[in-house]
């Protein structure tokens, strides 16, 4: 079994150097058992994001959608764009 994500990052964070992080992940990346592996990654979450700032998770799912002005359209929240309710005022 290779390096699980969490070590990676953990390895992988600029300027990064804790061993007691980097321990635990390694141990956690080869524990079999699931609930104690999930209770060592718990330890290096806390260790990287509770206890000190040192990663800062994000995400972004979102998209640029360019439209000609002279096109009056609706933006929805949720779900695909509805095509049918665009409207060409030229």
């Amino acid at each position: 079994m290779g390096p699980s994500i969490i070590e990676e990052v953990v390895v992988a964070v600029a300027g990064h150097e804790d061993a007691e992080v980097d321990d635990l992940a390694a141990q956690a990346s080869k524990e079999t058992d699931p609930e104690k592996r999930k209770e060592l990654y718990k330890q290096v979450e806390q260790m990287m994001i509770g206890d000190e700032v040192r990663i800062a998770p994000f995400t972004h799912d979102g998209y640029t959608t360019l439209t000609k002005p002279f096109i009056e359209r609706g933006y929805p929240t949720f779900g695909p764009a509805q095509w049918d309710r665009w409207n060409i005022n030229q």
